[in-house]
């Protein structure tokens, strides 16, 4: 998914992603208009003919303005490219995603703030997750604002799209699963595939945001670390914002214990674990498309990058001088030498048999090369 190809690729699969959420959303609308209609006399059928909530409406009227602005600024972007304008082809492109993805925040907005008490509770409690899945990192650390922008999307945009395409599922599936004659059986299965459905794309809502932030931000993501904390952290956003649904309107009679399952026994698992896999997969796969090498596992045995021989190993004798050669510290301090030069301060500070200490052997005029070894010298 992630290699190193031109610098349009990125976009192109950010793009792809966008475009992968819309046609989840146009097919759930396709799926109920085509839904065929409910005539059930029964009372307990109108729980399928309620009317929509507003902010469902306002999130479908937002998709289709989006589409059409989108299609729109595809062609402004078409001819900034051909013309070279690299500003205009920037801002084109964050615009395109934004009318894209940013309309699903509708009913994440509207479920936070119907409860504000409940969401400030639940907030600081995500904090701590937060706050404990960024410190995990070690050595290189992500930036913070990084951290909270995964945050931010799995609680507002992932989640908002997964509560959107779990209320079309209820809307257009009675229509076709239900059987009026063996109401129960048909039953039992609406609500099987009602769960699948709500957990299928819950998580698609959530890599899809962890994908797009690793692409974004490539140049600040390390590797599998880097892809495991902003996928917990976006699974852990999205776990605010679904406690808060089941507090305030889902199970409003079991606060209490709505609370201490999603918050407290399950803030750092289901969600912030499943995410958090999905981008170390990402993050595997970046560092492997950056050219950086990885352990590849092959018939049992670990395969490594091959050495990097000497240019004149194979050639013939060696020639004379050493390479220096510098070990990189990695933490900004100068590099210490190696090799050649090494050994000779070692051979001049060595003490002669009659007790007198030699002098140290002149540097050398031209660059100097560590001798290489022979072709016929195994290698190691």
């Amino acid at each position: 998914m992630f290699t190193r190809a031109s610098p349009g690729r990125p976009w192109h699969i950010a793009l792809g992603i966008a475009l992968v959420l819309s046609a989840a959303f146009a097919t759930a609308q396709v799926l109920y208009w085509a839904a065929p209609e409910i005539t059930s006399p029964l009372p307990w059928m109108r729980i399928y003919l309620l009317p929509q909530p507003p902010a469902l409406r306002l999130t479908r009227v937002l998709l289709y303005s989006g589409w059409g602005v989108a299609l729109v600024l595809t062609a402004v972007l078409y001819g900034a490219t051909r013309a070279g304008r690299v500003r205009v082809v920037r801002v084109c492109r964050a615009a395109i995603l934004t009318v894209l993805l940013l309309p699903y925040a509708v009913m994440a907005l509207d479920t936070l703030a119907g409860a504000p008490l409940t969401a400030l509770l639940c907030l600081a409690t995500s904090a701590v997750a937060l706050l404990a899945v960024h410190r995990v990192q070690l050595y290189l650390r992500l930036p913070a604002r990084l951290t909270l922008v995964a945050f931010e999307w799995g609680a507002l945009v992932g989640s908002g799209f997964a509560i959107v395409m779990s209320m079309w599922f209820g809307w257009y599936a009675g229509g076709y699963l239900l059987d009026f004659e063996r109401p129960r059986s048909s039953i039992r299965t609406l609500l099987a595939l009602f769960a699948l459905n709500a957990d299928f794309f819950s998580e698609v809502g959530k890599a899809a945001g962890v994908a797009l932030v690793l692409l974004v931000f490539r140049r600040y993501v390390d590797g599998v670390v880097s892809g495991l904390v902003l996928g917990a952290a976006s699974g852990i956003g999205l776990n605010l914002t679904e406690t808060v649904r089941y507090m305030a309107e889902i199970e409003p009679g079991q606060p209490a214990a709505q609370f201490w399952t999603r918050q407290v026994v399950g803030l750092l698992t289901v969600h912030a674990v499943f995410s958090g896999l999905a981008g170390a997969g990402f993050g595997a796969a970046l560092r492997a498309g950056q050219g950086v090498p990885v352990p590849q596992r092959a018939a049992g045995r670990v395969r490594r990058a091959p050495a990097v021989r000497h240019p004149h190993a194979a050639a013939g004798p060696p020639s004379p001088g050493p390479v220096l050669r510098r070990r990189d510290t990695g933490r900004g301090r100068p590099a210490a030498l190696t090799g050649a030069p090494a050994a000779a301060g070692a051979r001049g500070l060595a003490t002669r048999r009659d007790g007198g200490a030699a002098a140290p052997d002149p540097p050398p005029a031209g660059p100097v090369e560590a001798p290489a070894r022979s072709a016929a010298a195994p290698e190691r």
